[in-house]
């Protein structure tokens, strides 16, 4: 198998390990049972929002580089698990804000606790790498993350 193709069949399998019961989720869902269900996306929401509390809809749209309408319906699965509350600015009616509830608190941190978790096993790896090979890794996953972000399919 030619190295590209080798490369093309890992990446596949990294995007298939974040789906609906990963083992992340499964862990998260262990931890607290309200983190059932919930998306990647979701979690990484609860995360800014533990952030950046009372951050506006254009703030994490723009974060996540998600259209208004897909972050609307994120939110709405989210306030209705009552994660997350949202309210209307005051000097601009049609500007939303939304914040953390406790149980959406509680996710959040689970979620950074996974996080550093993961960064952790992934640093140990990465340190068994040269300088020169990290800036490879580091200048394909930009590539990589470029053409995803700017793919067209016809």
């Amino acid at each position: 198998m030619a190295i590209s193709q080798e490369i093309l069949q890992k990446y596949n399998h990294l995007l298939a390990l974040d789906d609906d019961d990963d083992q992340e989720k499964r862990w998260l869902s262990t931890q607290d049972p309200h983190a059932q269900g919930l998306r990647t996306s979701h979690f990484h929401i609860l995360s800014y929002l533990l952030a950046h509390p009372d951050a506006t809809a254009k703030e994490i749209s723009q974060e996540f580089s998600i259209l208004r309408g897909t972050l609307s319906k994120r939110m709405s699965l989210l306030i209705k698990r009552e994660l997350v509350c949202a309210h209307t600015d005051a000097n601009d009616g049609r500007s939303k804000h939304y914040s953390l509830l406790p149980a959406g608190v509680k996710i959040a941190r689970l979620h950074e606790e996974l996080l550093r978790q993961k960064n952790a096993q992934l640093t140990k790896v990465l340190q068994t790498f040269d300088k020169d090979d990290l800036a490879t890794i580091a200048q394909f996953l930009t590539q990589v993350a470029d053409a995803e972000e700017h793919m067209h399919y016809q």
